[in-house]
């Protein structure tokens, strides 16, 4: 036979999970914009690139200079991805630890 008994409640417990879920969440929704952010400059960055090929566009060697264009642009948004990841591993391990002193406190007192 299962004990249905529901497990008693702790509100610093439940308090604390709430404050958890809410920073985190903040930091996702953070985490969201930046990576809008990157993929605006990306796309500003594949526009001025685009620019320069105008004067070239059609004439011999054309797909060879689009592949080299490729490349550029890929690693500049590997670029822009790293940077958006380091941040925001950064930024989570800072929230990360403060939620969980903020726990250890709070259920503490």
């Amino acid at each position: 036979m299962t004990d249905t008994t529901p497990a008693p409640t702790n509100p610093r417990r439940d308090d604390f999970v709430r404050s958890a879920e809410y920073r985190l969440s903040n930091l996702l929704k953070d985490t969201g914009k930046s990576l809008e952010k990157s993929a605006r400059e990306v796309a500003e960055f594949i526009a001025e690139r685009a620019a320069l090929l105008v004067d070239v566009a059609g004439e011999p060697g054309f797909e060879q200079v689009l592949i080299a264009e490729r490349d550029i642009v890929l690693l500049f948004a590997g670029l822009q991805a790293v940077a958006v990841a380091d941040e925001a591993d950064d930024r989570l391990r800072s929230v990360v630890r403060d939620v969980i002193k903020a726990g250890v406190l709070a259920l503490a007192a």
